[in-house]
């Protein structure tokens, strides 16, 4: 609480600030006093100017009839009256103020349209009215448009009068054609004079002499702005419609009153800020705290590490040190958030969290960057032994089971590592070469830890590269099906296995190896699979024809299980090409099968129920479980070409291939033996009971065209 002295000082320091504020206010309105006037004569003016534009532009349309008029008389100096008439009927059909036009062969009024109210002006000689005898002459002297300011006419009333001379082709002056325009009118539509709604009031003088508006514009300090209409000094005069370009005295007390109330508010709201500005001070150090920190583990936040990292490779380069960053990423970690919900995977991120915490040192900086990966920065620490030697530290760290919500959780990480500076001297190229090296030791096979190289970044470049040129491939048709036959054991042709060839318009034909990885990583896998189910199906609609037993293998991705708007897409796509569900084999791995796969596996069995057959291709290589067959039985299991490579003359590895083969038996499950090369291998399988063989032996991969001359072959051999 502010003491009795620091009141009074604080009082002072109002009093000050009010009197300083006054006379602020005092030079503020007047100042506005000026600006304001400046800013009004500047709007006049242009006011002014969208006036003066008007009226020359309605003058000038006025005007048109007496020039095409002129044009006939030089042509027809002996014009009759009855085609003066028509012509002159013609034109003022587009004049906007004309009353009547008249024309006077040396100079006396012979003609004159229309006739009716102007009748007495025929055959009256302008040399006889001195008035109008000046203008006359002015237009003939100047050879041009005159324009005489409103006079008084022979037949009554007042008029504007606009003239123009007429020479016939050898220069004689034929003599004159007068327009008589309604300039009431004519400045009205002008908008000059006083108007509702307009802030103006404007006027019109002829050579000092007022001719239309408000004549009390003169008599004040108006806008004054020329109007080129002839060789007469034609200005227009503007004056605020209010009656002064600086404020009215009461508008001046009232802006007066206006400025002391707000003055006594920021007063009063500086009293309010310096009592509340420790509140605030508090509330901004929370937001940057939360801006800094992790909501889920307290750890460094993604945005605050990038500034420290920041500020550290500053320190480092001017003081010749070295770090190192691992980039730290949990293996299978989305298995947790799938099998045992968001909430657990939250519990267990921030379990190892404190863990990290823990292992590190003081001066070490640890945050999470989103998901499952880590950033540690390791300071000091420079060397490949160091820094290789703690990250297995980590490793070992995270490897012992958690006890998370009454499960106990095995985990593992993969570790990238980049020093500084030798691979990266700014935050991106550090940050970005680590999780290189990361995503390197997870194609090691997970739980270990890599150091970054150039080749890395070589090859994410390779991925980029061959990534679009993947996209491009699907839009330019260079991928093409081919299909492998799989002959049954009595010797019949029951299965093609579609397989995908990239025709690479530099490269080549590319198989499948080179290129489904980038598929899978890059998204594309779900267009290329749609891409060879609907070419397949199209091309088992055709080979049914010839041989309608025959029934398509096709293979899919993992990843493709993982949106549950796939299947519905997928039976369309077989729908479309005339075939039945019950013709088609889907090849997925045994990864689909393990129980944290929950989802995907009730979009097997959606599959199953509409006809589709699935097959376990590579079985025996990955998770082979007796359970999960007998929980999601499979229609055929495929023995990898690893089990059939030792064939016949392997003891361990023909009691392998029985052991498979017999188990899929107990399972009611058909079998199919890739790989097959050797007359011998088809020999031994066939004793060993397989149900289906396939590989080189038979065929390679082929076209259609080819696939169908090969059979048309085959069965001439079979019979």
């Amino acid at each position: 609480m502010i003491n009795q002295r620091k009141q009074h000082w604080f009082i002072l320091f109002l009093l000050a600030a009010f009197i300083a504020l006054q006379s602020i206010l005092f030079a503020l309105i007047i100042s506005y006093q000026y600006q304001r006037a400046d800013s009004l004569r500047l709007s006049a003016m242009q006011h002014l100017a969208t006036q003066r534009a008007t009226l020359e532009g309605l003058m000038n349309i006025n005007l048109v009839s007496m020039r095409g008029l002129q044009a006939e008389f030089v042509l027809d100096p002996n014009l009759s009256e009855e085609r003066f008439e028509r012509i002159a009927a013609q034109l003022l059909d587009h004049s906007l103020h004309t009353r009547h036009i008249a024309a006077a062969p040396d100079l006396v009024i012979t003609y004159i349209y229309p006739v009716i109210e102007n009748y007495n002006a025929i055959g009256v000689d302008y040399r006889d009215l001195p008035a109008q005898l000046e203008s006359v002459n002015q237009a003939i002297a100047t050879e041009d448009i005159t324009i005489q300011p409103p006079t008084n006419l022979v037949q009554g009333g007042r008029a504007m009068i606009a003239r123009i001379p007429v020479r016939l082709e050898n220069g004689e002056l034929w003599g004159v054609i007068s327009q008589v325009i309604d300039y009431q009118r004519l400045f009205t539509d002008a908008g000059i004079g006083s108007h509702a709604n307009q802030p103006f009031t404007t006027a019109l003088q002829v050579d000092g002499v007022h001719q239309f508006g408000d004549t009390n514009v003169w008599a004040q300090e108006p806008v004054l702005l020329d109007v080129s209409l002839d060789q007469m000094h034609w200005q227009l005069g503007a004056y605020p419609a209010d009656g002064d370009w600086r404020w009215p005295l009461a508008h001046f007390y009232r802006g007066f009153i206006v400025g002391n109330v707000i003055i006594l508010a920021i007063l009063a709201l500086l009293m309010l800020a310096f009592s509340s500005h420790r509140r605030l001070q508090a509330t901004h150090d929370l937001i940057e705290r939360r801006a800094q920190t992790d909501p889920l583990t307290g750890l460094i936040s993604r945005s605050y590490i990038r500034q420290l990292i920041e500020r550290y490779i500053h320190y480092c380069a001017l003081n010749n040190e070295q770090f190192c960053v691992l980039f730290i990423d949990l293996d299978h970690f989305k298995q947790v958030n799938d099998s045992l919900g968001h909430d657990v995977g939250d519990a267990l991120l921030v379990e190892v969290a404190q863990r990290l915490w823990m292992r590190l040192r003081e001066r070490d900086l640890i945050a999470r960057l989103g998901g499952d990966e880590f950033v540690v920065v390791l300071k000091q620490v420079g060397d490949l032994d160091t820094s290789l030697n703690l990250a297995h530290q980590i490793q070992q760290t995270l490897a012992d089971p958690f006890e998370v919500a009454g499960h106990t959780l095995h985990m593992y990480s993969s570790i990238g590592i980049a020093l500084y500076p030798s691979d990266g001297k700014d935050v991106s190229t550090l940050l970005k070469n680590a999780d290189l090296a990361m995503y390197s030791a997870k194609s090691a096979g997970r739980n270990t830890s890599a150091f970054f190289d150039v080749s890395m970044q070589q090859e994410a470049q390779n991925h980029l590269s061959l990534s679009n040129a993947l996209r491009e491939g699907l839009k330019n048709g260079q991928f093409k099906v081919f299909y492998q036959p799989i002959v049954a054991k009595s010797g019949k042709v029951s299965h093609v296995e579609a397989l995908v060839r990239w025709l690479h318009p530099t490269r080549g034909l590319i198989a499948p190896g080179a290129f489904i990885e980038v598929a899978e990583k890059s998204g594309a896998i779900h267009a290329l699979g749609d891409f060879v189910l609907a070419q397949a199906c199209q091309d088992l609609a055709l080979l049914k024809q010839h041989w309608p037993h025959l029934k398509l293998a096709v293979n899919r991705s993992p990843l493709e299980f993982n949106d549950a708007a796939n299947p519905a897409r997928w039976l369309n796509i077989i729908q479309l090409a005339h075939v039945k569900p019950s013709d088609v084999i889907f090849e997925i791995t045994e990864s689909l099968l393990m129980p944290q796969q929950a989802r995907q596996q009730t979009m097997i069995q959606h599959l199953q129920q509409q006809g589709i057959a699935f097959a376990i291709d590579d079985f025996g290589t990955g998770y082979s479980s007796v359970s999960y067959l007998r929980r999601f039985p499979a229609e055929l299991i495929k023995l990898d070409k690893s089990f059939v490579d030792p064939l016949p003359h392997d003891a361990d590895g023909l009691a392998m291939a029985a052991v498979l083969v017999q188990m899929a038996k107990a399972l009611r499950i058909r079998t199919v033996a890739e790989g097959v090369e050797t007359k011998a291998q088809a020999a031994c399988l066939d004793t060993l009971g397989v149900d289906y063989q396939q590989g080189y032996y038979y065929a390679k991969p082929l076209a259609l065209e080819k696939l169908m001359d090969w059979m048309r072959r085959f069965e001439q051999t079979d019979d």
